[in-house]
């Protein structure tokens, strides 16, 4: 089923807007435990600097996430370290020194962040508990104040750009539903989830998987492409191996043509 514009706005502004800040919060509350700012995360966070720090994701995005990289897949200080270090405190143009990890260590830190984001999740998400919600009322404005910035993004879109997303193909491998509708048909698709209804329409991707849910951002792909892209590629690295799934594709509708559709009923009644 290709879906529509009507279709995709609903899933951006309805599933998506939380996952895109979620995504965001996650890469805040790092920025501030690196910038030795963690007090920030206190009862009365600094919104603020929440909303400073969307303004300006995007400029420092890439370095944020090499440094991020390096705090957690690695147990020592090398140079890549001291490299990434030096490109966070350039961008965001702080003097003092991120995580002193020369008095911490990596594990404890670790464990700490991931503390925090699941205790700060539970303050952002806890409106059915009054005295929690009162007691952390600036975690629950980071979510509207946020809610307010994306919908304007999505509000400023041209038509044209809109067009540009919602196509009836994946990004990737080019396959379109109609495509995959005949595969299926044709018992040329493998995996059990499609049993249960997935791949029968596209998904909303993210180009850069640790990027936002923006219109600079965002394509279609199929359950294929998107499953096998998770957050380790982006979309020019994955760009390349969707091309060779669209061989297989290809090898796939064209064994179709050179042979009789299957008629699923009568298979049923084969083997039943």
């Amino acid at each position: 089923m290709t879906m529509n514009v009507k279709e995709f706005l609903n899933k951006i502004h309805n599933d998506k807007k939380n996952d895109s800040f979620y995504t965001v919060f996650n890469q805040f509350v790092f920025y501030l435990f690196a910038s030795g700012k963690e007090n920030y995360l206190g009862e009365k966070v600094e919104v603020n600097e929440f909303n400073n720090f969307v303004c300006d994701f995007e400029k420092y995005h890439d370095a944020l996430l090499k440094y991020y990289v390096q705090v957690f897949h690695s147990d020592n200080i090398d140079d890549r370290y001291i490299d990434a270090e030096n490109e966070i405190k350039e961008l965001v143009k702080v003097n003092h020194r991120f995580i002193a990890l020369k008095d911490r260590k990596i594990n404890d830190f670790k464990n700490l962040f991931n503390e925090k984001i699941i205790e700060n999740k539970i303050r952002i998400t806890a409106n059915n508990n009054k005295n929690i919600r009162d007691s952390y009322i600036n975690f629950s404005k980071l979510k509207e104040d946020y809610d307010i910035i994306f919908k304007k993004q999505w509000d400023n879109i041209s038509n044209e750009k809109l067009h540009k997303i919602v196509t009836d193909k994946c990004h990737y491998c080019n396959i379109s539903i109609s495509e995959i509708e005949r595969l299926s048909e044709n018992l040329e698709l493998l995996t059990k989830r499609t049993y249960y209804g997935r791949g029968f329409t596209l998904e909303i991707d993210r180009k850069n998987p640790y990027g936002q849910y923006l219109p600079n951002n965002v394509v279609l792909s199929c359950y294929w492409c998107n499953n096998a892209k998770t957050d380790e590629f982006n979309e020019t690295e994955f760009k390349s191996i969707g091309q060779t799934i669209e061989e297989v594709w290809k090898s796939r509708l064209k064994k179709i043509g050179e042979t009789k559709n299957i008629c699923i009923s009568k298979l049923y009644y084969r083997f039943r």
